[in-house]
């Protein structure tokens, strides 16, 4: 689909993720715009979305979510409530208005440990965190609702983004948080002993990863990777090393839900579209030190 042509709403407008690609979007989309359940300026309320504001929208995409994996285990706090009544929502509403995409930003935590391996969309699922099993619930719920109005959705496991400012309040982006710990000359709080691999993904290649997937128009399952994993002191040693600066850490118990990745495949998303990350690590650590952007102000919880 031709993006100049296109319509496109955003939840989560008011997330860091969302915050970053709407502006990307609206440079090469007929309209773009942003839903949040917190309306701001700029954004649509949720309710508003849902009693008309979606009229004339071509594509959905679906980053508004409650929590971050080390959150999702406070105590409380009703996981999976709130985000399984958005998707009902949402695609009671592509029923009824007939979009031609639906995209739910999922995450490759629904693999769970996978440290030692190359993990295509078929591996089996294991997700040890409550974030993680709640966003393979929702992956399921989609699939099913989508069938029921015949719109099946497009769902991208997407790796660990970086590029956003680190944010207090979602504690979540390894790269972030070090290189806010150097502005600030804080030690940095590492869990275990560092020794744990994921992989990290320019925003830049997250950016264009939609653009392609709604350009083919893709339907299914899709890994969005870098398609390499770092371990946690092999990223900090790089920041170090694109920084200058010296980064005191304190390593700390870990948390059983949290684990390694190997490497997460998009060949998939390679095969059906032609995208591939353009970032290496140490590119994309280099750019985002001399940019400043994990500097800017942290996102609003959306």
């Amino acid at each position: 689909m031709p993006l100049s042509t296109l319509r496109v709403a955003v939840t989560g407008a008011g997330g860091r993720l969302a915050r970053l690609l709407i502006p990307e979007l609206s440079r090469v989309c007929r309209e773009v715009v942003g839903i949040s359940r917190n309306a701001g300026p700029g954004a649509m309320s949720w309710q508003e979305a849902l009693h008309g504001g979606l009229s004339g929208v071509d594509v959905l995409i679906h980053t508004a979510w409650s929590c971050v994996p080390r959150t999702s285990h406070n105590p409380g706090d009703p996981v999976g409530l709130v985000d399984t009544r958005m998707c009902s929502q949402l695609m009671t509403n592509a029923a009824a208005r007939d979009f031609k995409q639906v995209i739910f930003f999922s995450s490759a935590s629904v693999y769970g440990p996978t440290e030692g391996k190359t993990v295509n969309e078929y591996h089996p699922q294991d997700p040890q965190s409550i974030y993680g099993a709640s966003k393979a619930y929702v992956e399921h719920l989609f699939g099913i609702l989508g069938r029921e109005i015949g719109l099946q959705p497009c769902v991208l496991r997407i790796t660990n983004p970086y590029g956003f400012a680190y944010d207090p309040h979602r504690p979540q982006g390894l790269i972030a948080h070090a290189l806010d710990c150097i502005k600030k000359a804080r030690k940095l709080d590492v869990w275990g002993d560092g020794k744990m691999a994921k992989d990290y993904l320019h925003l830049h290649d997250l950016s264009s990863a939609l653009h392609s997937t709604i350009e083919h128009n893709l339907s299914g399952v899709y890994n969005v990777s870098a398609g390499e994993s770092h371990t946690t002191l092999d990223i900090l040693d790089l920041i170090e090393s694109a920084t200058g600066d010296r980064l005191g850490v304190r390593f700390c118990p870990g948390y059983s839900w949290d684990c390694g990745m190997g490497v997460i495949s998009h060949e998939k998303l390679t095969a059906a579209s032609g995208w591939r990350p353009r970032k290496s690590i140490h590119a994309g650590l280099r750019e985002v030190v001399a940019n400043g952007c994990l500097f800017a102000e942290p996102a609003i919880m959306g």
